[in-house]
């Protein structure tokens, strides 16, 4: 579908919608209709290395998106605001008055793989399978930072595909993939688990994707991930915790 179809679509939708007094913003963001904006509210705020994991809900919605912890995103994404959602980029860009605030990631992975369309399969849900390949470059008590390549994240419309940020769970599940470095990566159209790394009896889920390129400034040059170069020491989402 044609990104001006989807937002012929999306427009036909809510005129339709509206009229039933249904949920207007939702209707919008469902509909992916570029530059319009769609209200939520921050829930909770956690700032974990480079990045804030934003937790923001409407009526019928409860979605995780991350962000740099910049100053500016620190101020828009104030537990408790109520920000607009402006779709125009990857993973949208939120805003609070006169300030901006564009996500560098995404959670919540089955609500954006379910908010594109499905191609037609006869057969049942079809799990794709490519090779990923990366390094641990950050941790805490919740989440482990996997960065490289990760093929698969196109099928649920995210970009980079060459140097990404993964982030899964520190939990014994995960043990596996992480400290193997090469897993087998999996997507699947249906259910709760969207993409898993799998390695020996480790079946890890993936609950967020990040791009570390978006943080480069003039005074940070953003250095491309390469599995055979070591960890670059001046970049904290590089360290760990």
């Amino acid at each position: 579908m044609s990104r001006a179809l989807r937002a012929a679509v999306g427009l036909t939708l809510l005129a339709m919608l509206a009229a039933g007094g249904c949920n207007k913003d939702l209707v919008l963001w469902q509909a992916g209709i570029p530059n319009w904006s769609t209200k939520m509210k921050v829930a909770s705020v956690v700032t974990r290395g480079d990045f804030l994991e934003a937790q923001l809900e409407m009526k019928g919605l409860d979605l995780v998106s991350w962000v740099p912890a910049s100053e500016a995103c620190r101020t828009v994404l104030t537990p408790g605001n109520e920000v607009e959602y402006n779709e125009g980029n990857p993973g949208g860009t939120w805003l609070s008055g006169n300030l901006r605030c564009a996500a560098t990631g995404i959670g919540s992975l089955g609500v954006w793989r379910d908010r594109l369309p499905r191609p037609k399969n006869r057969g049942g849900a079809i799990i794709a399978r490519a090779q990923a390949d990366y390094r641990k470059v950050y941790e805490d008590a919740a989440f482990v930072f996997l960065r490289g390549r990760f093929p698969l994240a196109g099928k649920i419309g995210w970009v980079g595909l060459d140097d990404l940020i993964a982030v899964v769970p520190n939990d014994p599940a995960c043990e596996g993939p992480i400290q193997r470095t090469v897993s087998s990566m999996q997507y699947t159209p249906t259910g709760p688990r969207v993409l898993t790394l799998v390695a020996g009896d480790g079946a890890c889920p993936i609950q967020g994707l990040i791009t570390p390129y978006r943080l480069t400034t003039p005074d940070r040059l953003f250095t491309p991930y390469r599995r055979d170069v070591p960890a670059p020491a001046d970049a904290s989402f590089e360290r760990g915790a």
